[in-house]
């Protein structure tokens, strides 16, 4: 018994020029479509770790201004810095560091400005007048420290608000 069996040759697929140049359009599209997305997430990343510090520095501020006759500090002091988590709000034992900046990676307590005369002005004022980097917290006390400004900033230069931008997060009256 024989069998006659035809041999199948296979021929090998070449890739055309045409072929190619899909192959590689659908790639570029679909790297256009998620480079933005991951680039967009990462900042929003950061924002939202800046909001947080600037969460944090609202109850410290809060906790320190309950303690003493509904005063807020006029300046960032070891007072203050002990109302951080890690601190023993007892005005003498201040945290080892403070929130993390996302932007330059370290802990770091807001920075204090100066005296600003009302909550209209702090509501305009553009981050680069505080004088602080990407990422930090500027704590403005105002109204001869019965009030208080938080403003955070954006690696872009912007000012971080909760709803509204170029206004503080937070605007907190104590009387």
């Amino acid at each position: 018994m024989t069998s006659n069996s035809a041999q199948v040759v296979k021929e090998k697929h070449v890739w055309t020029p045409v072929e190619i140049g899909l192959v590689l359009f659908c790639c570029a599209m679909l790297i256009g479509m998620f480079v933005p997305r991951v680039t967009s997430a990462e900042e929003k990343a950061n924002e939202q770790t800046t909001k947080t510090s600037m969460h944090i520095a609202q109850v410290a501020l809060e906790s320190y201004a309950a303690d003493h006759n509904n005063t807020y500090p006029p300046e960032i002091n070891d007072a203050l810095k002990s109302y951080y988590p890690g601190g023993e709000a007892d005005g003498k034992t201040p945290a080892s560091q403070g929130p993390m900046n996302p932007y330059s990676k370290k802990a770091e307590f807001p920075v204090t400005v100066g005296y600003i005369s009302t909550p209209t002005v702090v509501r305009s004022l553009p981050p680069e007048g505080t004088g602080a980097a990407a990422g930090q917290v500027v704590y403005l006390p105002l109204n001869k420290q019965r009030s208080y400004a938080l403003l955070g900033t954006a690696g872009s230069g912007k000012a971080i608000a909760g709803d509204l931008p170029n206004t503080t997060l937070v605007l907190s009256n104590i009387w």
